[in-house]
């Protein structure tokens, strides 16, 4: 399974990573995550690489997280999450 962070807050990257891989060790689960701060990093690596699934912030400077979305190949399928709030007891 790969995974892609990006948010331009290292803070909120961080606790999102954390989450994933307690998540990971706790189901023995492969994955593979890779985080990007920005929405321009983020279509680079999309080049590189494809994503099953992704963390997207949406208020992010230079390329929002939404016009970051509209760069995306039809391909892929859309979930919005709305405000979510991770809560990190580590």
């Amino acid at each position: 399974l790969t995974i892609a962070i990006c948010d331009d807050n290292p803070g909120d990257i961080s606790i999102l990573k954390d989450f994933i891989e307690d998540y990971k060790t706790m189901r023995q689960v492969c994955m593979d995550i890779d985080t990007f701060s920005s929405g321009e990093e983020f279509l680079s690596g999309l080049k590189q690489k494809n994503y099953d699934i992704i963390f997207m912030d949406i208020y992010m400077t230079g390329l929002s997280g939404i016009e970051t979305v509209r760069h995306l190949p039809l391909s892929f399928s859309l979930l919005p999450a709305g405000n979510m709030r991770l809560k990190h007891s580590g």
